[in-house]
């Protein structure tokens, strides 16, 4: 799924730290060892919900590491123009930077996402720690005015302790069973983006695009702008209408 760097505002670890490098070195063996446990396969026996009815031709856009100059507003104008709603996953540091951006989602009909307060690789892991969820949680009901009712981990890891606290907390975690891989870089081209997404939805599909990376401030996401106005009459073609992830699920307060 999303491979966005972490947000952070800790102080700068000197570049000759020791355990720095160490934990270089290592990464990869320890991230290989948590995709294999808490990666997707694993989802839908957690009770992460990785898509909706699939006897309804009903499908959702859902964007994430939302919002950011640029990359946000280029796809609220493409779905402006195609009539269509989503679901803005958000990271509550950017949506901090860009309260405007949080308001102009949901004033435009769109439905927002808890996607954690700094997109950390690890946080989920916590037994105890709930801070990146419910600080997000805070700043989108402070800044829209609306409580989220999804929450989307960042790498698209969940343990089955994380996912019992966003229950205890009212929220229901979302994964998806669509990617339109348009995190990787280079850009994919848009009609890549749109042949993946059109090849593999199905009724009831979440579909994951990004409109943003987690940290930064502006990111120009031209080509996935450009792959929604492919797959929006495409899709709309073949009887399918849009919808949001709470609808999707008939979350309660929806």
């Amino acid at each position: 799924m999303c491979g966005c760097p972490r947000v952070t505002e800790r102080p700068a670890v000197p570049a000759d730290d020791p355990w720095r490098a160490l934990k270089r070195k290592t990464r990869p063996l320890v991230d290989g060892a948590i995709r294999r446990l808490c990666g997707p396969p694993l989802h839908r026996a957690w009770g992460v919900r990785t898509h909706g009815d699939g006897t309804l031709p009903r499908v959702v856009l859902t964007f994430d590491d939302s919002p950011v100059r640029s990359g946000t507003e280029q796809m609220l104008d493409a779905l402006g123009g195609l009539g269509v709603s989503a679901t803005f996953f958000c990271v509550g540091l950017n949506a901090r930077r860009h309260p405007a951006l949080v308001r102009r989602i949901v004033g435009e009909g769109h439905a927002l996402g808890n996607h954690s307060l700094g997109h950390g690789r690890y946080d989920g892991l916590s037994p105890r720690d709930t801070t990146h969820i419910m600080a997000c949680q805070q700043i989108l009901t402070d800044l829209a005015g609306v409580r989220p009712l999804v929450y989307r981990s960042p790498y698209g890891r969940y343990t089955p302790w994380e996912v019992r606290r966003l229950r205890t907390l009212g929220l229901t975690a979302v994964s998806s069973n669509v990617d339109g891989a348009d995190w990787q870089r280079p850009a994919r081209p848009a009609e890549h983006i749109a042949r993946d997404v059109l090849g593999a939805v199905s009724p009831g599909a979440i579909v994951v695009l990004h409109d943003g990376y987690a940290g930064l401030d502006h990111h120009e996401a031209s080509e996935t702008a450009l792959a929604l106005r492919l797959i929006v009459p495409a899709l709309e073609a073949r009887g399918y209408t849009f919808v949001t992830v709470p609808t999707l699920l008939g979350l309660p307060g929806e």
